[in-house]
């Protein structure tokens, strides 16, 4: 008989590798950590927390992925878009 393998929510994830949850998000997406995805959420199979846990990684992520840069450089180019729409829209 085949065992079941327990899956993973982003929230469990993050708890369990004290990350933050959009974190954890940000490296499903990379790949850094494979997932499985069930509708709109995020699952992590067990054996890949572990293996994440260990070190190991999959295989070459996208390092280039706006997600791979820090947050402080997102959110500048984020503001940016915004005041440029909101100048726009008010001509």
């Amino acid at each position: 008989m085949t065992e079941i393998e327990k899956l993973y929510t982003t929230k469990e994830v993050a708890k369990i590798l004290k990350l933050h949850q959009i974190t954890v998000n940000k490296f499903l997406i990379l790949g850094r950590i494979k997932g499985i995805k069930i509708g709109n959420r995020w699952r992590v199979k067990e054996s890949e927390l572990r293996r994440f846990m260990d070190g190991k990684e999959p295989f070459e992520y996208d390092k280039t992925s706006e997600y791979a840069k820090p947050n402080h450089i997102n959110t500048e180019a984020i503001i940016a878009k915004r005041q440029y729409k909101t100048k726009e829209n008010s001509k």
